[in-house]
């Protein structure tokens, strides 16, 4: 039993402290629409991390109005979709696109249908790897390993890049270079790295050129197969089979110019873009979408006026609202409004205010029995109390998800802490991999406290760890021990109540999709109060003679999650 509960009580931890990726909140304004003329285009994101824009934008209630997919997409009034999945390889990019249509989470049709698609990826072959061996290696100039990865990146990129045209031969594709992340104070550069390095002579301040040569043999294989496979334009002439977006060149830009900036582009993790990179690279793609024809003529009026809106919901107190609102208005560019924002609002906390989006809801409460819950591809419905798990989207369009252990379970927990003297979640968990986003998701929080980190995301994002009593003298006795040694460890049996689950409440509305033969679903958009984009978490709901069915799946965790109602009961 003990190898069943663990592995659950840590993806209810694991979730609650990330649920700010599952959720989004405030509202921005609509953006002027397309002319009756001008047929509203579709834009659809592929990639890894740095497109999902899950680790960075700072809150994350704000993500799809700081991460440049939602940028893109609402200042050009275009119909947009992200389908970049943290973590993804050239290889898992491979297989994505070759990937069925799943309901309303849909990856084959956005792709036959969009008119853009903007792809970032390649990062992950490199730097999911022993930092300490990568900078080691690169500063003897070792490319053994480095070639090696970047032969298969290649062939994975030739592949992917080929279904892409297979399926849409017409769509203009977007791909980005990659950026340097590395600062003096880089994470990439682990202790053992960094002792070798100095004993070699090679300093903090080296880091960000030692990284580069890794950044160019990555970037070298998008512009070598812009090369050597040109295709014909309707003029005649050779030209690169996509569009190159140079954002390696624009961030060192800012390296180099203006350092304190810089450190307001990287996040704490060392790697993923914060707010303000998110910025910087939906200029380059606004720039080139621009030169290409295909970017909305209000673009820069929209962008201004996402801009003071969030301006006045996130920073509402600043002394400055009048006249940064004032300069961002007078602002000639879209680097200009950037720059101005940020500026601004650079030492301030943001507050972030809830607000709900108007929306289309069931004409009766549906309450679904939860048929399936894996992780990782491994189902634990099993170990739920399945009388109390529920899914339940009521007529005011209110949201509710109740994933409840059996009572037998936690008894088995607490009798295993007892036994035991103490479960130590830090050796199943990687928390240190964490830490560095909780700044992102409960800025102005402490990032040791989880008292106050857990108290955050139920009152921003609606997740709670039911059966969780903060008051309790043992449970205090646990966050302080994680404050002062980073250890999560549960010592004593009566930290958890006798009823132990997971909680999420929110609103949801409906939309109509369809997909690439016209077929529609329905799809059920949870705590999509911001942009005018999808939700991170959607759900498909069916209909059928016997019953009706949700489903909804998280990539970035390999969620698969599943409900149903008996039609005849």
């Amino acid at each position: 039993m003990k190898r069943k509960i663990l592995p659950y009580l840590l993806i209810l931890l694991s979730v609650a402290l990330c649920a700010a990726l599952f959720a989004c909140g405030g509202t921005t304004e609509e953006p002027v629409e397309p002319t009756a003329a001008e047929e509203q285009k579709t834009i659809l994101f592929l990639g890894d991390s740095i497109g999902e824009a899950l680790a960075g934008p700072t809150p994350l209630t704000e993500r799809e109005a700081y991460g440049y997919y939602g940028i893109i997409g609402n200042i050009n009034g275009f119909a947009y979709y992200n389908r970049a999945v943290t973590g993804y390889t050239s290889e898992d990019l491979m297989n994505f696109v070759e990937r069925e249509d799943d309901g309303v989470n849909m990856v084959r049709s956005l792709i036959k249908t969009a008119d853009i698609i903007h792809i970032s990826n390649l990062g992950n072959d490199f730097l999911n790897s022993n930092h300490s061996q990568l900078m080691i290696d690169l500063a003897n100039d070792v490319y053994d390993r480095i070639v090696t990865r970047q032969q298969a990146a290649k062939e994975h990129f030739e592949a992917t890049f080929a279904t892409i045209r297979r399926l849409n031969p017409t769509a203009r594709i977007l791909i980005q270079t990659l950026y340097n992340p590395a600062g003096e104070d880089s994470p990439l550069v682990p202790a053992y790295a960094r002792n070798y390095l100095a004993a070699r002579g090679i300093g903090p301040d080296q880091y960000h050129a030692l990284m580069n040569k890794l950044i160019r043999e990555i970037n070298v294989i998008l512009t070598e197969y812009a090369e050597v496979h040109t295709v014909t334009d309707e003029n005649g002439n050779s030209v690169p089979p996509y569009e190159i977006l140079d954002v390696y060149s624009a961030f060192e830009n800012v390296y180099e110019t203006d350092r304190a900036r810089w450190n307001r582009l990287i996040c704490e993790d060392g790697v993923h873009p914060l707010s303000e990179g998110h910025a910087i690279m939906a200029q380059l793609i606004q720039e080139k979408l621009a030169s290409l024809g295909l970017a909305s003529p209000n673009a820069l009026h929209n962008y201004k006026r996402d801009k003071v809106s969030q301006l006045k919901r996130l920073y509402a107190d600043i002394p400055t609202l009048k006249s940064t609102r004032d300069a961002i208005m007078r602002a000639k560019s879209f680097g200009e409004v950037s720059e101005i924002y940020f500026d601004a609002t650079a030492n301030y906390v943001p507050h972030p205010v809830k607000v709900t989006k108007e929306g289309r809801h069931f004409e009766v409460d549906k309450k679904f029995e939860v048929t399936s819950f894996s992780v990782f591809g491994k189902d634990y419905v099993g170990l739920l109390n399945k009388k109390k798990a529920e899914i339940l989207f009521t007529t005011a369009g209110e949201y509710k998800l109740y994933l409840p252990l059996e009572n037998l379970v936690t008894a088995v927990l607490k009798t295993q802490i007892s036994e035991q003297g103490e479960i130590n979640l830090n050796d199943e968990f990687d928390f240190d991999l964490a830490i560095p986003y909780f700044s992102n998701f409960a800025p102005g929080v402490d990032k040791w406290d989880l008292e106050a980190i857990f108290k955050t995301i139920e009152e921003q994002y609606g997740f709670k760890i039911v059966g969780l009593d903060y008051d309790k003298p043992c449970v205090q006795a646990m966050f302080e021990r994680f404050r002062t040694t980073g250890k999560l460890v549960v010592d004593d049996p009566d930290t958890f109540d006798k009823t132990v689950g997971l909680l999420c409440v929110g609103t949801y509305v409906l939309k109509t999709v369809t997909d690439a033969d016209g077929k529609e679903y329905t799809a059920v958009y949870v705590n999509n109060d911001i942009g005018r984009g999808e939700s991170f978490i959607r759900y498909t709901y069916a209909k059928d003679e016997q019953e009706e069915k949700v489903r909804a799946t998280v990539d970035v965790i390999r969620i698969a999650l599943e409900g149903a109602i008996k039609t005849n009961a």
